[in-house]
């Protein structure tokens, strides 16, 4: 699992770079990982969300991953899943800079067929990073077609920079998270 997180974060960081071209990446959240996770289960507390049922651990887990520590960044990392049951749907996994704010973020999905789960915890943290609702849907409409890896982004006004997603969709879904400082 580690080493399939250095690959995908490895080919994020360099579609990353190229998708982004002279703009400099940004922290994603100007928090550390733990009060973004509190953030995100707060937002699907929310009623409307909470009768879907989607929820994630709060216990973060430090991830050892060679290639982060090289570059003075570290992993932490949590399950998500659905109520009432013991079986995680994924996980995701925060990587901070030195200081500790949260710079990139992997959610996937554990090869089940149901996605929804994912899309709540990607929708919550999309408003948790200070998307609103039409930022929200600029980027996951901006989706390539289901199964293929695909780029989007949108601007977060609130925030004052580019959200862009790296994404493979499907039942083995991942989408990787990160920020830059110019309009994409």
């Amino acid at each position: 699992m580690r080493k399939i997180f250095s690959t995908i974060l490895a080919i994020f960081f360099v579609a990353a770079n190229f998708s982004i071209g002279q703009a400099a990446a940004v922290r994603l959240a100007d928090t550390n990982a733990e009060s973004l996770l509190g953030v995100i289960n707060t937002v699907l507390s929310f009623d409307t969300i909470q009768q879907k049922a989607a929820v994630v651990t709060t216990n973060l887990q430090r991830v050892d991953n060679a290639e982060l520590a090289q570059q003075g960044m570290n992993g932490l990392g949590c399950q998500y899943g659905v109520k009432n049951s013991s079986t995680p749907k994924g996980e995701i996994l925060f990587v901070t800079d030195s200081q500790g704010y949260v710079v990139a973020m992997k959610i996937t999905n554990y090869g089940n067929d149901d996605t929804t789960a994912m899309g709540l915890v990607m929708a919550a943290t999309f408003f948790s990073l200070g998307m609103n609702e039409n930022e929200m849907d600029q980027i996951l409409n901006n989706f390539k077609e289901e199964g293929a890896l695909g780029s989007s982004s949108a601007w977060c006004s609130a925030k004052n920079r580019n959200i862009v997603m790296i994404t493979n969709g499907g039942a083995n879904a991942q989408a990787v998270l990160v920020a830059s400082d110019q309009r994409g």
